[in-house]
């Protein structure tokens, strides 16, 4: 599977395109903002 970090402020935008993602086999995080992705990125 490949990583993909998702960072979007809509949270319907993030649903949706997690499920697709998930669906073609990308491993998804998802972020609300940058402080959120920064921290998935660190840990």
């Amino acid at each position: 599977m490949i990583p993909v970090l998702m960072v979007d402020d809509e949270q319907l935008i993030i649903e949706i395109l997690d499920q697709v993602l998930k669906d073609v086999g990308f491993r998804v995080t998802q972020a609300s903002n940058g402080k959120e992705s920064m921290s998935s990125i660190a840990s």
